[in-house]
């Protein structure tokens, strides 16, 4: 129940609350993050609007090592039906 009242809350954000979380992550990215962190955020982008969730993929292409946070943002282009190369 909680993890679908979480995603109609992400897909119903504003676009500039989309494009401000966007925006957060990229700044993040300019730090060096825990894999944690980054497992995280592919997990959102599996939940936010189209477009945002494909900026977000972006930032994170080449960037989430292995173990969970790669595996999350499998599951994200997964979701998008979209692979890594035509982000």
């Amino acid at each position: 129940w909680a993890a679908a009242l979480e995603t109609d809350v992400m897909t119903h954000m504003s676009v500039e609350a989309n494009e401000e979380l966007v925006e957060v992550f990229r700044n993040i990215l300019t730090y060096r993050v825990s894999n944690s962190i980054k497992e995280y955020m592919a997990d959102i982008a599996g939940k936010m609007e189209r477009e945002y969730a494909l900026k977000v993929l972006g930032s994170l292409k080449g960037r989430t090592g292995g173990g969970n946070a790669r595996r999350a943002y499998n599951k994200s282009l997964k979701y998008w039906n979209i692979t890594e190369e035509e982000l």
